[in-house]
């Protein structure tokens, strides 16, 4: 189960973040549900739901709680890890095989110290992006 160790929960979140999406429009279905189907739960005594069953939103506290008006938790981790993700590969486009699109080498740049300024902050803030996606992703 991907909720039970943090790792296999970032691997996952990071290279699928579909599931996020995927997760959002089930369980948006699930607590429109009545109290009999098991999703939604009229007592705060219960402890274990339907969601348990299928392992969906498992990290969040309110899941059992009969509404209509839609579950976003994952909406946020969706768009962030796929700008994340996205970012990455502009980096990397932009990084390699820099001789067949016609650029200069990255070595010439090597002594430009505003381009090393710009290749600074765009790594720290990709960095930053990252970290971020992945703190989403594990709580």
């Amino acid at each position: 189960d991907i909720y039970d160790d943090w790792r296999i929960g970032l691997l996952s979140g990071i290279f699928s973040p579909a599931r996020f999406f995927i997760e959002t429009m089930v369980v948006s279905d699930h607590k429109a549900l009545g109290p009999q189907s098991g999703f939604t739960l009229r007592s705060s005594l219960a402890t274990y739901s339907s969601f348990d069953i299928i392992s969906e939103a498992q990290l969040d506290p309110e899941k059992t709680l009969q509404s209509k008006r839609g579950w976003y938790w994952g909406s946020l981790r969706l768009l962030v890890v796929g700008f994340a993700v996205r970012s990455l590969s502009l980096v990397l486009i932009h990084v390699s095989a820099r001789d067949k699109q016609c650029k200069k080498p990255l070595n010439n740049y090597a002594t430009d110290t505003r381009a090393i300024t710009r290749a600074t902050f765009l790594l720290t803030a990709l960095f930053v992006l990252f970290a971020f996606a992945s703190w989403l992703v594990i709580n």
